[in-house]
């Protein structure tokens, strides 16, 4: 029965953190202090995840009282990303990849992969959508930040995660084209 336990409260843990890591990037804007890695970590993923939008939409949702509370939010996470980039750069590059495979719109290019009619329209679909969101985050960036930031190891990056994204799709594409039709009883 401890082994039990033990598997409850390590699963109960282990969901308090992705809660926490997935919602406290949040508060950055409501803090009189200098974000920390946790949350930095946190907006990253977010961003990642929203293709570079999360910020964007936080302040048009929970900070649109005035020109300046927007103002303010949006300073507030500039300031994280740009400290994130020069304090903590493998914390942001780790989370902008987990963010990456965890983008909505590569999710839901994987999903409707299942049907696609060959393995080439397949992976067509998860590497351009993949492509797809890498405009959209560097576009989310520029509104926040206030430059672009596209590099040449940026480009390779997003190369690999499309390249990777493609290859996924082609994977559940196969494993649902092999799933014999339900026999009619």
């Amino acid at each position: 029965m401890a082994k039990k336990d033990d598997d409850t409260i390590g699963t109960l843990f282990g969901g308090i953190i992705i809660l926490a890591l997935l919602f406290s990037w949040l508060g950055i804007p409501s803090n009189t202090r200098q974000a920390n890695g946790f949350e930095i970590a946190s907006l990253t993923l977010a961003n990642g995840v929203l293709a570079g939008w999360a910020d964007d939409i936080a302040v048009q949702l929970f900070h649109s009282d005035n020109v300046s509370a927007q103002q303010a939010a949006t300073a507030a996470f500039r300031d994280a990303i740009l400290l994130g980039e020069r304090q903590h750069l493998w914390v942001t590059v780790i989370f902008n990849l987990i963010g990456a495979f965890l983008s909505l719109g590569g999710v839901i290019a994987i999903w409707l992969a299942r049907s696609a009619s060959s393995a080439k329209q397949a992976f067509s679909m998860g590497f351009w959508a993949e492509i797809a969101e890498s405009f959209s985050f560097h576009l989310g960036y520029k509104t926040t930040i206030g430059h672009w930031a596209v590099s040449q190891e940026e480009v390779g990056i997003t190369l690999m995660v499309a390249v990777i994204m493609g290859l996924l799709a082609i994977r559940i594409n196969k494993s649902y084209g092999k799933r014999p039709a339900a026999s009619a009883a």
